[in-house]
Parts: C-alpha cells; sequence; structure tokens
C-alpha cells in the first residue's frame, strides 16, 4: 500500500492541481534565463513545466525529502532530454541557500511541517534581491463531500488528529498571505481556488488520502488495521457512485517580492 499508493497519490494530485498550478505561473513575471527552485519538487511535473518558461538558457533545482520521487523526476528530465535541471534528496528543513535563484516555488508542502514560517524566511533568504516566491497550500477544513458520509467524515477527523499529534497546521493556506509578510516579503498577492469532482480518477483523492495515512495511524493508535480497511472500502463505494461529490480542499496560490 505505502510507496505505490503515495506515487498514485502524486500522480492524481498533478493531474488535479496542474491546470490551476499554470493559470498561477502565468500570473508571475517568470523570464527566459532564470534561476529557479521548486521546494519539495515531488515528482519533478511542475519543476518541468517551469524549466520550459525559463527556456533553454534558464536553470531549475529542484528538492525532494522523499527519494522515490526524485527518482521518477530524475527520469522525467532524462526522456525529455532536458539541459540544466539538476535534482537532489535532501531534508527541506536543513535546506540552507543565500541569495541564490531568481525565484523559488513551492507547492503543498506547508501542511506537512511545524515550522512552516522557518521554512518560509529561508526562501526569501535564498532569492536574489528583485527575485519572488510563489507558493500554493491548502486548508483542510474545506475539504467537502455531498451527500454526507461517514467514511469522509472520518477521514477528516483522522487528518486533523494526525496533525494535532504532529503540532502542524492544517489551515495554513489561508493563513499564507500573513507569513509571506512576516518573512519579509513585498508586493504580495493571493487567490482561492478550488477543484470539485463528480467522475473520474481523480475523484479517488479521498480513499488515497487515507491509504497513504493508514501507517501512521496504526503507529500512532489513532485507528485500527480493521477500521480502516472498512473506511477504505466505503470511501471506494462513495466514489464510485455518480450522484456523489467530492471537493479538494481550498486551495490557496500565494506569491510575493524580495525587493
Amino acid at each position: 500500500m505505502g510507496r505505490a499508493t503515495s506515487i498514485k497519490r502524486s500522480q492524481i494530485l498533478s493531474n488535479i492541481l496542474t491546470p490551476s498550478t499554470r493559470a498561477f505561473f502565468r500570473k508571475v513575471p517568470i523570464q527566459k534565463g532564470m534561476s529557479g527552485l521548486d521546494l519539495g519538487c515531488g515528482t519533478g511535473n511542475n519543476t518541468l513545466l517551469l524549466k520550459t518558461l525559463v527556456g533553454s538558457e534558464g536553470k531549475m533545482t529542484g528538492i525532494d525529502t522523499n527519494i522515490d520521487f526524485i527518482k521518477i523526476a530524475a527520469e522525467k528530465v532524462l526522456q525529455n532530454k532536458l539541459d540544466q535541471v539538476d535534482l537532489s534528496y535532501q531534508n527541506i528543513l536543513e535546506w540552507n541557500e543565500k541569495q541564490t535563484y531568481d525565484f523559488v516555488y513551492k507547492g503543498f508542502l506547508f501542511p506537512q511541517l511545524s515550522n512552516s514560517s522557518t521554512v518560509l524566511h529561508q526562501v526569501y533568504r535564498s532569492l536574489r534581491p528583485g527575485g519572488f516566491a510563489m507558493m500554493e497550500d491548502l486548508d483542510f477544513s474545506q475539504f467537502h463531500c455531498f451527500p454526507n458520509c461517514y467514511a469522509f467524515d472520518r477521514l477528516i477527523e483522522l487528518y486533523m488528529a494526525i496533525r494535532l499529534r504532529q503540532s502542524t497546521n492544517t489551515k495554513n493556506g489561508k493563513q499564507l498571505h500573513s507569513e509571506f509578510h512576516n518573512a519579509g516579503f513585498e508586493n504580495i498577492k493571493v487567490q482561492q481556488v478550488g477543484p470539485s469532482f463528480l467522475t473520474g480518477k481523480n475523484k479517488q483523492i479521498a480513499s488515497l488520502t487515507l491509504e497513504q495515512m493508514v501507517p501512521i495511524l496504526i503507529n500512532k493508535k489513532l485507528s485500527t488495521a480493521t477500521e480502516l480497511q472498512v473506511l477504505i472500502f466505503e470511501l471506494k463505494k462513495f466514489e464510485e457512485q455518480k450522484n456523489t461529490m467530492i471537493t479538494m480542499p481550498g486551495i490557496y496560490q500565494v506569491w510575493g517580492c524580495r525587493l
């Protein structure tokens, strides 16, 4: 369940989020020849997209804490025969660079962190004067389904319980603009988007999210294997019904400059 589920969920998330992320990139001043960082690059989809925007003369760097994701991203770079794309396996919390990049992009990392403000301050320091950061993040409290479903409600409860144990923030998306301000960014802008699904693979996001949470839920004794098996079955059955709807958590997109 673990590695395969994680990769499948990452791929579905990429399918869901790519259209709004592409539109987001069109709002910021990415130019040919720039040097950019994809912080927490995952399987590299956005790294490659950003590489097309900076052109052959530009450079993209991607780092991630998941070695399996880095390997997949590296395969994509080879398949596309791209130069000036560097990928590395690093602990995001230990990453430390100064005035290296023209821009930094980060998508959907902060809900996993207890010290997101520290990382954002480091993002600021990593930018050259005039550089900019652009980030996307979630408000998990806006994750909904229709009609009501016990298994979905239980998924939310368990997700919140994990974040409480880890002292991480489930509503960071709506607070991200404030964290940008506290980190020293200027000319900050924010917008919100939120896809919804009635059919298709993207609708599996709820059951895949719970499947990915299984090891930590059992390890922290927040649930049992039996309960989780039943919940996953019920979620999948709910997702397969044509008269049901599942939304993504609220997606906040924020960008700002280092003057």
